[in-house]
């Protein structure tokens, strides 16, 4: 069991600041208090492992990495918000590979797929239908549309963009009035423009390991106590990738699990980070509070203040009660770790300064990533 004196302190003065938050003075100031739980800076935002260095517990404890060569690493995403597209390309991706082992997996090789194509599905609204959980079903999508572009041809890019008046990202002039440049550029596609090559498409069926009946895919602590035993499993059973949903502090976030390493040794940075970055969160607002003059604004940040009390109250109570281990860890393929060992990925042919090396093509996240933070768990698998 890992030692974790210094959570249960914070604990203390999280639980504190939970019972003084709402009493509010006249000239409405939090109470003093508040400040304990920023004593510690928040932490770094190196929460992953590498896998390839040895830190490996000597016993007898099982590696199971074998769906790790068909996978290929993916665009840096940058801000563009298109995780869950990220990674649902990356198992398309897998697919092919897996599916023609004589073919070599590489970048820009034949398997590698446009995740901007398949933002455009999604936009051009192909295979709603078949959607009742955009969360768990995004995968139908590709049954739909039965093929896809290469890389190459539709480029996962970055460029000038605004909004409509539906708030609708659309192209946009360069520096003209409120447009931007970047990632979320990728928004402003659609399949009707694209003149490429396709890819056929196997037919993809999911398998869900958990889903949140709240649907809600910031939520935590949601997960049932086996879904690491539950997630092994499946991976055995139908040797395919596990997609996850989960909550990554300020943001949601998809990735895809590939394999796991009951031995690996690791101080549980992804939990033990979270409480820092509440920490920060909740100072913000209380500042952002104070300095509010309009009564109806002010509540609503309070209201905010009191959610992220009450999370952090449940998550500490969580982490009393289950602790973390000390080794475990799920190898994982992400789109937000660039790797200064791959190639640079180049947004824009048009600019330079723009490009972000390839993302890592896998990390190692303990396993109670999975039971503090994921909402949503499913396996995607193809007919054959």
């Amino acid at each position: 069991m890992l030692r974790i004196t210094a959570l249960i302190l914070l604990m203390n003065s999280y639980a504190f600041a939970g019972e003084i938050h709402s009493k509010l003075n006249p000239n409405g100031q939090l109470f003093d208090g508040m400040e304990d739980l920023l004593k510690e800076p928040v932490k770094s935002t190196a929460y992953d492992y590498d896998i390839n260095k040895k830190s490996r517990d000597k016993s007898n404890f099982k590696k199971w990495a074998p769906l790790v060569k068909y996978s290929l690493p993916s665009p840096y995403q940058d801000d563009a918000g298109t995780c869950l597209f990220m990674s649902h390309t990356g198992i398309v991706e897998w697919w092919l590979a897996r599916l023609n082992p004589h073919v070599k997996t590489r970048i820009d090789g034949p398997f590698d797929l446009s995740e901007r194509y398949s933002v455009a599905m999604a936009n051009d609204k192909i295979g709603n239908h078949v959607v009742n959980n955009w969360i768990t079903d995004t995968i139908y999508r590709f049954n739909v549309h039965k093929e896809h572009v290469r890389n190459k041809y539709y480029p996962f890019a970055k460029g000038w963009f605004s909004y409509d008046n539906s708030g609708n990202t659309i192209k946009a002039r360069a520096n003209s009035k409120d447009a931007k440049y970047g990632a979320q550029y990728n928004w402003a596609s659609t399949t009707k423009r694209v003149r490429a090559p396709s890819v056929p498409l196997p037919e993809f069926q999911r398998h869900i390991l958990f889903a949140d009946p709240e649907k809600n895919q910031w939520n935590t602590l949601v997960t049932p106590r086996n879904i690491v035993a539950e997630i092994k499993e499946a991976l055995h059973k139908r040797k395919a990738p596990v997609e996850v949903i989960y909550n990554h502090y300020g943001y949601w976030h998809a990735v895809y699990i590939l394999g796991y390493d009951d031995g690996f040794k690791h101080n549980c940075k992804f939990v033990k980070d979270y409480p820092p970055y509440l920490r920060d969160r909740i100072l913000k607002l209380k500042k952002k509070y104070n300095d509010e003059t309009n009564p109806q604004v002010k509540a609503k940040i309070k209201d905010r203040i009191e959610y992220f009390i009450g999370r952090g109250k449940r998550f500490m109570a969580a982490l009393k009660k289950k602790g973390c281990r000390s080794r475990g860890v799920f190898i994982v393929r992400d789109s937000l770790q660039p790797d200064k060992n791959l190639p640079l990925y180049d947004y824009d042919k048009r600019r330079r300064g723009e490009e972000v090396h390839y993302s890592k093509r896998y990390v190692a996240r303990e396993y109670e990533w999975v039971e503090y933070f994921a909402n949503h768990v499913y396996q995607i698998t193809a007919q054959y």
